[in-house]
């Protein structure tokens, strides 16, 4: 098998591409310099896999990101529609304008063979992201309660990044107003995951 693809069960994954290109910014993004003081753990820095994703159960296929730092990619769990066009099975841990529910199509890249390019129809979902230091770790159980009380998905890149889903504005609104209190409460610090329309895609080639 080659780099880029994943078998799930029988069947292989590809990808294509459609509209809106998503905004590859770096590992270090603005949650992460705060984080790590910028200094980012080469464990978490080289591949980014998802062994929770949050819609697993449909996922028939593994598709991967490239972030801007070299050698970086984000592994994605995702659904075939089309030889080339996915929809996205779990939440996003590093790209930005990229949801869960996202239909998205892959270029081959070097010897990988689907990588994510540029979204094709959007879900209208949301992505947020909160980031607990070791202080905060007693925080997590009570953070993460408050938002599936309110109904959002959740899915964990380590200890201390939570990706967090909004399936619509409304609901991405109260989850924001969760995190902004908590952040308030010195429990965590949090981000967004849309970034402006005009924002150029740091690892997408034009």
């Amino acid at each position: 098998m080659s780099p880029g693809s994943s078998r799930l069960g029988t069947r292989t994954t590809r990808h294509r591409l459609g509209r809106n290109r998503p905004v590859f910014r770096s590992v270090e993004s603005p949650l992460v310099r705060q984080c790590w003081g910028g200094v980012l753990k080469v464990a978490d820095a080289l591949s980014s896999t998802h062994s929770e994703a949050v819609w697993r159960e449909r996922a028939d296929f593994i598709i991967q990101a490239k972030l801007p730092e070299e050698g970086r990619f984000e592994q994605l769990w995702a659904r075939q529609l089309a030889p080339d066009e996915f929809e996205l099975c779990c939440i996003p841990f590093f790209l930005y304008d990229v949801s869960l529910g996202d239909v998205v199509a892959t270029d081959p890249r070097a010897e990988r063979r689907y990588v994510l390019n540029r979204v094709v129809r959007r879900s209208g979902r949301s992505v947020l992201r909160a980031f607990f230091d070791r202080a905060s770790y007693r925080y997590r159980d009570l953070v993460s309660q408050q938002i599936a009380d309110v109904g959002g998905l959740m899915e964990w890149s380590s200890p201390s990044l939570l990706a967090i889903d909004g399936r619509d504005d409304a609901l991405a609104t109260s989850i924001e107003a969760l995190l902004r209190e908590a952040h308030s409460a010195g429990q965590l610090i949090y981000e967004r995951g849309r970034q402006s329309a005009g924002s150029k895609p740091n690892g997408a080639e034009y």
